[in-house]
């Protein structure tokens, strides 16, 4: 997936070959901010702080993205269920969450293990159209 919001482009693409979430799987969250616009130690301070202030009972693993995927951000996994990542992105994503603590144009986007490999071949805009946002 190359390409995101502002600081990334965000380039046309072939035909995407995305997969929809199999039943009972969790996902993962993906955080992406733009280059250029923070430090990475800084996005992930605010990730973790979000994360320990709001969701101490769970022991989730972050770990930045490889280089080849040309984004920026980080893979959040660990979530214990599907209801569990859909209230960390609630919550991440309110107007006290994390996502206004990060620069413009960050995103918190779900990613399944079989799109996850997509990251390097597949466009950010495909993707999100793709998810529907």
């Amino acid at each position: 997936m190359t390409g995101s919001t502002e600081g990334i482009s965000e380039t046309e693409g072939p035909a995407t070959t995305f997969a929809p979430t199999a039943a009972g799987e969790v996902v993962s969250l993906v955080l992406l901010y733009p280059e250029g616009s923070l430090p990475r130690h800084e996005v992930y301070f605010a990730l973790m702080s979000f994360a320990y202030s709001h969701f101490t009972q769970w022991t989730l693993q972050v770990s930045p993205l490889p280089t080849e995927t040309g984004l920026k951000g980080y893979l959040i996994e660990g979530f214990p269920t599907a209801s569990d990542l859909k209230t960390f992105r609630e919550r991440a994503t309110s107007a006290t969450g994390l996502l206004p603590s990060l620069p413009e144009g960050s995103l918190l986007l779900p990613l399944s293990a079989a799109n996850r490999p997509l990251l390097t071949r597949e466009t950010l805009a495909d993707y999100r159209a793709f998810l529907g946002e």
